[in-house]
C-alpha cells in the first residue's frame, strides 16, 4: 500500500470536547493497539481538572528495550537513565489509562460531571493551567512529579483549591523534563536527603511498601466520602499492590482516617486511606492503594480478582468524591476530625 492511502490527520472541533482520547489502530494479521490523547481547554473553568499521569506510564515504558525501571535483559543494573516520549507505549500502546483512570472518569462523566483534563506535562510546562479550577485529581498511579509540577500542586492547595490522589504512591519521585528533546531524566525520591518534601508533606501519608493484598476496614463513615457506606465495613481486596500511610516518625501533618487495612508487612503498618483541610479550605484526600481505580473494573494489572461488592463500595466512594468536589473548597463544608496529630 502506498502511505498516503492509510495517512489519516485529526483535527479537534466542536464535536470533540475536552477529554481523554484513545485512537485505536487496526491492521489486518497484527494485534490492535491504541494511541491515546488528552485535548484540553486552556480556557475551561469546570470544577475539576483531571491530570493524567503520562510522566509514570513513560517511567515504565519499555517499549524499545529499556525503562527507568529495567533494560532490554529485563534487570535493573541495565535499565535506562534517560527515557524518551518520542515512542510509543508499550503492551496495547494506552500507557497506564485503561486501567489507572479510565474506570473513575467513566463514573464522574456518566454522573454529568464536567471535567477539564490535563498532563503532567502541560502542568509542568504551564503552572497556570490550574488558576480557574476548583479541584485537582490524579488517577490511580501518579508516581512521577517534576519540581515545576509539584510547585501548582503546592501553591493550589495553598490557595483553597481540592486536592484528591485517587491511588497510592503518589508523587514518590521527582524527575526532570526537557521539552526541547521530549526526555525524562534525573529520578530522585521527593524524601531524599537532598531534596527534603516528602510526598507526606502534602498528601498526609507516603509510600511504604509493595506486593500487598489486603483489605480496607471504614473508619469513618459518618461524613464525606465514605458515608456510603458503614462504619467497619470491610472493603476486600482495594489494598495493594502499592500502598501508603502516615510518617510513624519524623514531620507529618495531622490526619483523619478514613479507611485502614490490618498491619502489613515486616514494620507491621497499616495501609491507610487520609484525610486532612488547610486553613485556606483546600481538602487533601488520599486513596493509599493504587488498587483502587483499577478494582472497578477488575483489571488491576498484578492479578487481584474482585467481587463484584468491592467494585460496587469503591465505585460509590469514587463517585462520592466527585460530587464533593463540585463544591468548593471542601474543608469549609468538612472540616477533618484528626486520628494522627501533626508532628512538625
Amino acid at each position: 500500500e502506498n502511505i498516503k492511502d492509510i495517512l489519516w490527520k485529526f483535527k479537534v472541533n466542536e464535536n470533540t470536547p475536552p477529554g481523554q482520547y484513545l485512537f485505536r489502530l487496526d491492521a489486518p494479521r497484527h494485534k490492535t493497539s491504541f494511541v491515546p490523547l488528552v485535548i484540553r481547554d486552556d480556557k475551561s473553568k469546570s470544577a475539576i481538572t483531571f491530570i493524567s499521569s503520562v510522566f509514570t506510564w513513560q517511567a515504565y515504558n519499555q517499549w524499545g528495550g529499556s525503562s527507568l525501571y529495567k533494560g532490554p535483559d529485563a534487570k535493573r543494573e541495565s535499565r535506562a537513565a534517560v527515557v524518551t516520549f518520542n515512542r510509543p507505549y508499550d503492551g496495547d500502546g494506552a500507557g497506564q489509562f485503561r486501567y489507572m483512570e479510565f474506570p473513575a472518569l467513566y463514573l464522574a462523566e456518566r454522573a454529568g460531571h464536567e471535567i477539564n483534563y490535563i498532563t503532567d506535562i502541560d502542568l509542568d510546562s504551564d503552572p497556570t493551567t490550574l488558576r480557574n479550577t476548583q479541584s485537582i485529581v490524579v488517577g490511580g498511579h501518579s508516581e512521577y512529579w517534576t519540581e515545576r509540577m509539584r510547585g501548582a500542586i503546592d501553591a493550589s492547595v495553598a490557595s483553597g483549591i481540592n486536592l484528591v490522589s485517587l491511588g497510592g504512591n503518589t508523587a514518590y519521585n521527582k524527575v526532570t523534563y526537557d521539552p526541547k528533546t521530549r526526555t525524562m531524566s534525573d529520578v530522585i525520591t521527593w524524601r531524599d536527603p537532598t531534596v527534603r518534601k516528602s510526598e507526606s508533606h502534602l498528601l498526609g501519608a507516603q509510600y511504604f511498601a509493595m506486593g500487598v493484598k489486603s483489605d480496607y476496614v471504614v473508619k469513618s463513615a459518618a461524613q464525606w466520602p465514605f458515608d456510603v457506606l458503614k462504619s467497619g465495613e470491610k472493603i476486600l481486596g482495594v489494598v495493594g499492590s502499592e500502598v501508603d500511610a502516615p510518617v510513624v516518625n519524623g514531620r507529618r501533618v495531622g490526619v483523619e482516617i478514613l479507611a485502614a487495612s490490618p498491619p502489613v508487612g515486616d514494620k507491621k503498618i497499616s495501609a491507610v486511606a487520609t484525610y486532612y483541610t488547610r486553613e485556606s479550605g483546600a481538602a487533601i484526600l488520599n486513596i493509599g492503594t493504587n488498587g483502587w481505580v483499577c478494582a472497578i473494573d477488575n483489571q488491576c494489572p498484578w492479578g487481584h480478582v474482585f467481587a463484584t461488592k468491592t467494585r460496587k463500595q469503591i465505585a460509590a466512594v469514587t463517585g462520592a468524591i466527585f460530587e464533593g468536589l463540585t463544591r468548593g473548597p471542601v474543608g469549609k463544608w468538612r472540616p477533618a476530625t484528626i486520628d494522627i496529630p501533626a508532628q512538625l
